[in-house]
């Protein structure tokens, strides 16, 4: 048991913090001594670590203290890890794989761990076999761990990648490459490969942040031979760049890189929980190691707490702006220090019969020596024969130890067995526990019988070699795996049922979209409309026949992998039942033999202490036992072989079925991913539809406490009225001070009720309004399905419109095309002139030879010669000139060619070729013009043999004079016309790619609207259709009710609001006649009281 090492590092001051002059450059963690760091916080704490580096620590002191160490741990068998845990920008990056240059390659002075590790352990293993004959085979993968998704950094495709638990090699990664490297260059270039891929941004706090966490991992297996064993070690090498631990508002991230940052923080969460249980369990509590909870710490569980020997370097950043996270990396650090791993040697031993063999004859030989060897009576011979029988005795008790050594070999390969049956009575226990809980669950009897045959078979086995276990586990494994293949068979079948009707759905929804276009192409009565829209339906109806097409294939494959399946079903269960038969012999052979064997060594053991009492005769029985014994062993571990690649047979299948059932669970999360978009749909419309039905429950409540409200007047009217008529009864007996009150009480309450028939019409009017803004909305939403379907016919006229500026383009296109056809055609057929040109200078010239020979006969006239020389300077000149003004031009029309190649990437290759045979023409040119002038040096020479035939040479050159005017203004004016026709066809060559640029661009874009404007259609369409469907419903539920309610509440309300009116006018006209008496009464009360003599009688 060791404990985890620690190496604390802190990094200098970067840039940024040199410019913002943080602290004047006083760090917050000072390193005291070579194991101790004090932490300048609010207190000053101190830390020990195993190794602490400060900012003047190179990467060649780390890798002394960490990289050499954890390098020779794994030469030696042990399986070794280096993290490399911080902060964001604190320098693990830098520390793992040091900095690289603009051109992306790392600077070999700074060069990281991975670099060094890679040269310090190729140059140990070539020296390893050179001194010890150790065979060595290394292999290299490099993975990162991404959003939680793990990916093959040496695969340039970009797959992701799946974590697997295998029972020998513990976790593993399967579907990620991990190739063979001979040297620390081929591992060299595959590391650098991967960091080319790595996923790497930049953050306010690091301009190379890494966005995930890496895992470099080689893995090698050596051989060595001691005697007549092979020992076989394999051990792996997990060197690990953790992504930094973020705070938002330091680094600024958003978007992508904040979603990241989650991911990133979330798994060192992780880390840090395993690190706190592992702690506690080695404090002496039980806990459960949360390993699952994340990729990272499920891909590293060996590495902690587990079978490794593991260095955590921990960065830190000096600045005081990252007190927090520095505190934290420090306890972390401290945290795992505590941790403990039980690191084993990974080696395997096996024997070599042959050298046993050859060992055992020749101690047999020397045995049959000693025998023969003969005692004689001399006293000399007989001191003789004591000493060599003492040297024999020594030479037997070395060989004895010799034998010991083997015996003990013998028996670290018998406790390696053990311990592998002790596993596999572990793995056996916790099946058995599972299939105990699975009883409860499984009804069949069926089932239940298979589980405890199986159960019986385990447990017979339970006491046979390890190997047989690994099988029968393996089998149990793979009938439960048949068995959830089966289920899920079935589920897939009621997926695929369910799938069925949905596409039936579909179907209907575009055929009551067709009927729709339909109705509204009948209403419209446009042909050219139609034309267009039915031409969409009979797309729509290709696109749905192409789904049902789909769908039919996907049946069909379905069911064919079905069939697949169940065959290998079948076929794996015949297989496991053979397996079964065979194996139970092999255990009751390999339990004979293992008995054998342990009687064998312990007599083998009792020999070793008692080996000085044996006689010679016991010791040769003893050699052709052990000689059986290592015969036995060997039968017994190539049968171990065998059982292994058996297994490794039935792994490789088990994998393969994993794969296809990772493939069938995709789909079914994707459907099931649908139908959950379509059941949140629905859920919404329902709601919709809930909160109008509580809008009409709310409406008839109001109407029915308004019928109330319209009862309890009618009865307050009722007891007003018999409240008046016993008012008025009681009047003709009272004063007129009592008629007054109740004149006045009586017109209050006919105040108050025509308040509240005030109020009441006021809530009526309110509900009718009510009413009216409901149906308004109904017709809001009406007039919004008509909008959307007049947006639908629009979006669909541009989509037309934009596939006829498609066609207009792609002909514009071709038109230009035959335009540099034609052009191109012009450039051959002035090239063809040229030649024409060449085979006329070549008759010229040979003119100038057949007047070379003339002139060598005449050498008379010098002065007529000097001015033929003159007139040969003139012609050289004019020659010179008409070369610089061909040379001119022809530089032009390369200028005019080269700007053409530009503007039309497409043509390269045939303006290449052009330019080519411009070139040609040129050169060829050059050559006679360079021959004339060779010619004219030869003419000057020979002027002196011109006297003679001064007027016909005279004639000759003006005839030849004007005829090479001629073609040389003939030249000049096509040179210029062949310019003016390339700078308009450069013109319009640019003109044309600038609208195709510029067309495309449109393109791109109406693309981009018109696939927005497509998905905003489809997303409409289906809403519009369900919310017409249930618009419908709830305008009929409306309708329906509204004319039941209304024609109920205007009956109601009309018949109200007539009793109303009528005993209103009751009460008016009763009001008028109490006025009238009153009145009456009044005037009668008047003449009363002025009446003086009171035996007069009243005049009434």
């Amino acid at each position: 048991m060791d404990n985890i090492k620690t190496f604390l590092r802190i990094r200098p001051f970067n840039a940024l913090e040199i410019e913002r002059k943080e602290d004047n450059f006083q760090s917050i963690a000072v390193k005291i001594d070579e194991q101790t760091v004090q932490f300048k916080g609010q207190k000053l704490d101190m830390f020990s670590y195993d190794h602490v580096g400060d900012q003047m620590t190179t990467q060649e002191e780390v890798f002394k203290v960490v990289g050499k160490v954890m390098c020779d741990h794994c030469l030696e068998g042990y399986n070794a890890t280096i993290f490399a845990y911080g902060q964001t920008s604190s320098g693990k990056s830098f520390t793992i794989n040091g900095p690289t240059n603009e051109e992306g390659n790392l600077i070999l002075e700074h060069r990281g761990l991975i670099p060094r590790i890679l040269d310090y352990l190729f140059e140990n293993m070539e020296r390893m076999t050179t001194e010890n004959e150790v065979e060595f085979v290394c292999n290299c993968s490099y993975v990162e761990i991404y959003n939680e998704v793990v990916y093959d950094l040496l695969d340039p495709s970009g797959q992701s990648c799946t974590l697997r638990e295998d029972i020998r090699r513990g976790v593993c990664i399967s579907g990620n490459t991990e190739e063979e490297v001979h040297s620390s260059q081929e591992a060299y270039r595959l590391f650098l490969k991967g960091i080319q891929n790595r996923h790497v941004a930049e953050t306010a706090m690091n301009r190379e942040s890494s966005r995930s966490h890496s895992l470099f991992t080689i893995t090698i297996f050596s051989k060595t031979r001691e005697g007549g064993i092979l020992n076989i070690a394999e051990s792996r090498f997990n060197i690990v760049d953790l992504a930094g631990s973020e705070r938002q508002s330091l680094t600024g991230a958003t978007g992508i890189r904040l979603k990241e940052a989650g991911n990133i923080n979330k798994s060192l969460l992780a880390l840090g929980n395993v690190i706190n249980s592992l702690l506690d369990i080695a404090m002496g509590r039980p806990r459960h190691v949360h390993y699952r909870d994340s990729k990272l710490t499920f891909l590293l569980r060996d590495s902690l707490g587990g079978n490794s020997k593991t260095f955590v370097i921990a960065n830190v950043s000096p600045s005081s702006a990252c007190v927090a996270e520095t505190l934290s990396t420090l306890r972390f650090a401290q945290r795992v220090k505590q941790i403990r791993n039980k690191a084993i040697k990974n080696k395997d031993v096996v024997g070599d019969v042959d050298e046993l063999q050859a060992e055992i004859k020749r101690l047999k030989d020397e045995l049959n020596k000693r025998i023969d060897y003969e005692v004689d009576g001399n006293s000399s011979e007989f001191v003789k024969f004591v000493m060599e029988q003492a040297q024999l005795f020594e030479e037997k008790n070395q060989e004895i130890s010799k034998f010991q050594k083997r015996v003990e070999q013998l028996e670290k390969v018998l406790k390696a067995f053990e311990e592998r049956r002790s596993n596999d009575r572990m793995l056996l226990n916790l099946k058995e526990e599972n299939i105990r809980k699975m009883r409860d669950k499984i009804s069949a009897l069926e089932e239940r019988e298979l589980y405890e045959r199986e159960i019986e078979l385990l447990r017979k086995s339970r006491e046979s070699e390890t190997d047989v276990n690994m099988i029968s586990y393996q089998k149990f494994i793979l009938e439960q795996d048949n068995k959830s293949l089966i289920r899920k068979l079935a589920k897939y079948q009621v997926m695929q049922q369910r799938e069925e009707e949905e596409i039936k759905i579909r179907n209907d929804f575009f055929s009551e979209i067709s009927e729709i276009i339909k109705e509204n192409l009948k209403n419209e009565k446009i042909e050219i409309r139609e034309r267009k829209e039915e031409n969409e339906i009979e797309e729509l109806q290709k696109k749905i026949e192409e789904i049902e097409r789909m769908r039919n294939n996907e049946r069909m494959e379905f069911e064919e992998e079905k069939k697949s399946l169940e065959g290998r079903i079948e076929y794996y269960k015949r297989e496991a039942e053979r397996q079964d038969e065979d194996k139970e012999e092999n255990v009751k052979e390999l339990k004979q033999k293992l008995e054998n064997l342990e009687r064998k060594s312990r007599r083998m053991s009792d020999f070793a202490f008692e080996s000085q009492a044996i006689s010679q005769e016991r010791f040769h029985d003893l050699i052709t036992k052990n000689k059986e014994l290592i015969n036995q062993l060997k039968s017994t571990e190539s049968k171990h072989h065998e059982l292994i690649d058996e297994n490794e047979n039935l792994s490789l299948k088990i994998v393969n079925l994993e794969k296809k059932m990772g493939n069938i669970l995709n789909e079914n999360s994707r459907l099931d991913f649908q139908i959950l978009k379509f059941k949140e749909e629905i859920k919404n419309q329902q709601e919709e539809n809930e909160n109008l039905k509580a809008e009409l429950q709310n409406l008839n409540l109001e109407n029915e406490q308004l019928y109330a409200k319209i009862s309890t007047l009618n009865l307050e009217k009722e007891s007003a009225m018999s409240d008046l008529f016993q008012s008025m009864l009681k009047k003709e007996n009272s004063s007129k001070i009592q008629d007054d009150d109740e004149k006045n009480r009586f017109e209050e309450k006919i105040n108050e009720k025509e308040i509240e028939l005030e109020k009441i019409k006021n809530i009526l009017k309110e509900k009718e309004y009510e009413i009216a803004r409901v149906e308004k909305t109904l017709s809001d939403l009406q007039g919004e399905m008509q909008k959307t379907k007049i947006e639908h016919f629009n979006l669909q006229e541009q989509f037309n419109e934009n596939e006829k500026e498609l066609k207009e383009t792609k002909s514009e296109l071709g038109k230009t095309k035959d335009e540099l056809h034609q052009s191109l055609n012009e450039l051959f057929e002035s090239k063809q002139e040229l030649s024409k040109r060449e085979t006329k200078i070549q008759k010229i010239q040979n003119d100038f030879e057949n007047l070379q020979i003339k002139f060598q006969e005449f050498n008379k006239n010098k002065e007529k010669l000097l001015q033929l020389e003159e007139i040969n300077k003139k012609l050289t000149n004019d020659l010179s000139k008409v070369q610089g003004l061909a040379d001119l031009k022809i530089e032009k029309v390369r200028g005019a060619l080269y700007d053409a190649q530009k503007s039309l990437k497409e043509k390269e290759l045939e303006l290449n070729k052009t330019q080519l045979k411009l070139n040609d023409t040129q050169n060829q040119l050059q050559l006679t013009l360079n021959n004339l002038s060779m010619k004219n040096s030869e003419l000057e020479s020979k002027l002196n043999e011109l006297s003679h035939f001064k007027e016909e040479y005279i004639s000759l050159q003006s005839k030849l004079e004007s005829e090479f005017k001629i073609k040389e203004d003939l030249l000049m004016e096509k040179l210029e016309i062949s310019e003016i026709e390339n700078q308009k066809k450069t013109q319009e060559l640019e003109s044309l790619k600038h609208q195709f640029e510029r067309l495309n661009k449109l393109l791109k874009s109406q693309n981009d609207k018109i696939e927005n404007f497509k998905e905003k259609i489809s997303q409409l369409e289906f809403h519009l259709s369900n919310a017409q469907e249930d618009n419908e419903n709830l305008l009929n539920q409306l309708q329906s009710l509204q004319d039941s309610e209304m024609a109920l509440k205007l009956e109601e309300n009309a018949s109200l609001m007539q009793k109303l009116k009528m005993e209103i006018d009751k009460l008016e006209n009763e009001k008028l006649l109490y006025k009238q008496e009153y009145d009456r009464m009044a005037q009668e009360n008047q003449q009363f009281f002025q009446h003086q003599n009171p035996k007069q009688k009243i005049k009434y």
